[in-house]
């Protein structure tokens, strides 16, 4: 028996993913493996040499892990027998308890297959029936008919229920916790999802074994720029290359439109490309669900229906959907609360600048400014500004600040005249040294410690306060 080796494991998808071997202490066995030399031995054993086909006991599956490849070892015997071997005892079933073996769909509708523990007396101890027991549900006077056991899913310390399959539904859910709401009414045989049903595996969303995804990792080339995020947009490239993509959906391009089979109400799907979200080890699918900000992926499995294909526009690093921004105002009032101001800079322009702090860290300043980091000099109708880093405005939003050549301090933007503006800037490689930045602007202008009563929309830099009076009147003339 073997169990995940911590020191090289990286095959948990993110913190709200099922891990594949039901946690720390779960134990599996190995199938098949190919060892260093190229050797194999056991059915389906792995292309690559260097890793091992196992089966854990807590969730029946199967997946591919590195002896040896690339000098990673996910693996180590374990020394104990499996935790949770044994039933005896009064005390709360976990994860390590189950020994899932009968495959089944799971979902009310568009339904994947997954793994239930049908014993006797494991039912019986989660739920009170047993695998076959059907029952009348009062709560929607439907009949329901008992599956197995399995964990809740997308959780880390998952609890472990009871699942029926109400008559009409495509698949087994949850059941009550009120057992009170189940009448006994009699037995029935339950057949198991077969071979080559046209039901997805689990709930991994396009996710391919551990092995084909660390030759992902090695293969990834991400080079095209993207709008990601789908509440407010940040910019990311992607890898938007057919093999690469085939990889996760066989057959599958960049450009391709998609609905949920079967909802013909769903959002379109496009697909862009694949690319390791931030904070995460492994790649995924991006797909732009029409009326997101930018491409996002997709955190429930779906079966999905081609319906078309577009071109794919590459966005600039400033040629983002700010309208966004006006759309969220309470993921901006939740990074308001969130600031750590620790950048001190002048703030206002005129007779009325005074010392300010600005939050500088590089995710925040990116969520509010749609992509552009604090530093970052941006050319703008002849002009140069400089991105300062995050306040709150006056309505107690986060906003992004910058600095004008020859201003005497930072200047704020609403998100109108804000979306105007940056339509127009070109991004520098420049990176300018905001703290030598206040040095010079102290010796210019002298230092002021007094704080302003409140952040005023009305400090822009000149330049763009011209310039936005005359995109006005433009405007108002072509009414």
């Amino acid at each position: 028996m073997v169990e995940r080796n911590d020191a090289d494991w990286s095959w948990d998808l993110d913190q709200s993913d099922f891990p594949q071997d039901g946690g720390r202490g779960g134990q599996g066995t190995i199938l098949s493996f190919c060892d260093l030399t190229g050797q194999s031995a056991g059915p389906g054993a792995p292309e690559t040499a260097g890793w091992a086909c196992v089966r854990w006991l807590a969730t029946g599956e199967v997946n591919m892990y590195r002896v040896g490849c690339d000098n990673k070892f996910d693996l180590k015997f374990a020394l104990g027998p499996p935790p949770g071997e044994s039933l005896h005892g009064t005390g709360q079933l976990s994860i390590k308890h189950i020994r899932p073996t009968f495959n089944y769909p799971i979902g009310r509708v568009q339904p994947y297959t997954g793994l239930f523990d049908i014993r006797p007396e494991v039912c019986r101890r989660v739920g009170g029936f047993m695998h076959g027991d059907v029952v009348w549900d009062l709560s929607i006077s439907k009949k329901a008919t008992c599956i197995g056991v399995r964990p809740s899913c997308h959780k880390q310390q998952p609890s472990l229920h009871l699942w029926f399959r109400v008559d009409g539904a495509e698949g087994a859910t949850i059941g009550n916790e009120d057992l009170t709401l189940y009448k006994f009414e009699g037995r029935a045989e339950v057949k198991e999802a077969g071979e080559g049903e046209d039901i997805k595996y689990e709930w991994r969303s396009f996710q391919p074994a551990n092995d084909v995804l660390d030759s992902v990792c090695k293969m990834l080339k991400p080079t095209f720029g993207y709008r990601c995020g789908s509440n407010i947009a940040h910019y990311q490239k992607l890898d938007i290359r057919d093999e690469v993509i085939g990889k996760f959906m066989p057959g599958a391009k960049s450009g391709n439109m998609y609905q949920v089979k079967g909802d013909e109400d769903s959002s379109c799907l496009t697909l862009i490309g694949v690319n390791i979200p931030d904070g995460r080890n492994l790649p995924r699918l991006w797909f732009h669900e029409e009326g997101d900000a930018g491409a996002a992926i997709l955190r429930t499995n779906q079966s999905l229906l081609l319906v078309g294909t577009r071109s794919i526009e590459e966005a600039n690093q400033h040629d983002l959907d700010f309208n966004r921004h006006e759309t969220c105002p309470q993921k901006l009032h939740q990074l308001a609360c969130d600031l750590q101001p620790t950048l001190e800079f002048p703030r206002g322009l005129g007779m009325r600048t005074a010392m300010s702090k600005f939050d500088v860290r590089p995710d925040v300043v990116k969520q509010v400014s749609g992509g552009f980091e604090s530093g970052q000099v941006l050319n703008i109708l002849g002009k140069q500004l400089v991105v300062i880093g995050v306040r709150k405005d006056d309505r107690g939003l986060a906003s992004v600040w910058f600095w004008q050549e020859e201003d005497p301090g930072a200047g704020m933007l609403d998100r109108t005249q804000y979306r105007k503006i940056m339509k127009h800037a070109a991004v520098s490689e420049k990176l300018e040294d905001l703290e030598a930045l206040r040095s010079a602007l102290k010796k210019k202008s002298g230092s002021r410690s007094k704080e302003l009563d409140k952040d005023s929309i009305d400090e822009l830099p000149k330049l763009i306060r011209s310039w936005l009076e005359a995109q006005n009147k433009k405007e108002q003339k072509t009414k």
